[in-house]
């Protein structure tokens, strides 16, 4: 697992800087936004472990079903892309901190609302977040596939069972092994979804975050510049010049 973003000295520093700049800029959503972040990564590493335990009880029990190799392959895949986009996430936000610390000791508000690209920070978490979606939809049609399987192997072995059932004129019940095994197959997936499901909501709020620190960024009072202020000035001393022409050649 990578360093948290929490703990990144580039991160720190840049929540540092603002911090002592006195300004009233509340950093509170972008704090959040890292741990958000960072429990994503947690709950990720999470599906994955999942996914490898049923892999080993697969094993222990000698169970070599093509069918749920391939659902355990696919939803792997899934979540080796998400690990990569989540990663990705994680270099564009450390990215743009480094250089909106150098660009706010510099140039200060002005400096920083040039230099973090939110629109960048923005589509890794949607690039992100579209990887988890599919990575739900993988679990669940896998689920759904574990089901029908399992429906169908019961349909068959109770209608074998009933065909010799007929010769000692009793009618046999399925066996309650297929559930079992229907069960051990469902249970890494649900919970994989319920982990998933859990992440994305946490993009959600992290989308909605970095939005809202954006619009506290943009609408922060901006200092008016020297050459505004010097033109303002030569501009109104203008005027009372003009103002006290007038007065004196009023009075002749």
């Amino acid at each position: 697992m990578e360093q948290p973003l929490q703990e990144d000295t580039k991160i720190k520093d840049f929540l540092h800087v603002i911090d002592d700049s006195k300004i009233e800029l509340n950093v509170k959503d972008l704090l959040e936004i890292f741990t958000f972040v960072d429990s994503m990564e947690k709950k990720l590493n999470l599906v994955s472990t999942e996914l490898q335990n049923v892999k080993t009880q697969l094993n222990e029990l000698n169970l070599q079903i093509d069918s749920s190799n391939t659902m355990i392959h696919r939803l792997e895949s899934r979540l080796t892309l998400a690990h990569s986009r989540l990663k990705r996430l994680k270099s564009v936000i450390k990215s743009n901190v480094t250089k909106g610390t150098l660009a706010f000791k510099q140039f200060g508000m002005k400096g920083l609302l040039k230099t973090l690209d939110f629109i960048q920070i923005k589509r890794a978490f949607q690039s992100f977040q579209a990887t988890v979606t599919l990575s739900i939809t993988s679990a669940t049609k896998s689920i759904d596939k574990i089901d029908r399987i399992s429906q169908e192997f019961d349909e068959l072995k109770k209608h074998a069972k009933n065909i010799a059932g007929t010769i000692r004129e009793k009618e046999v019940t399925p066996s309650t092994s297929t559930h079992s095994f229907s069960s051990l197959m469902k249970k890494p997936f649900q919970t994989n979804i319920n982990l998933l499901s859990s992440i994305k909501e946490l993009t959600n709020k992290s989308i909605k975050k970095l939005d809202n620190f954006e619009q506290k960024v943009a609408t922060f009072p901006k200092k008016p510049s020297l050459l505004g202020q010097l033109k303002s000035t030569q501009k109104q001393a203008k005027k009372d010049s003009l103002s006290t022409d007038k007065k004196i050649e009023s009075t002749r």
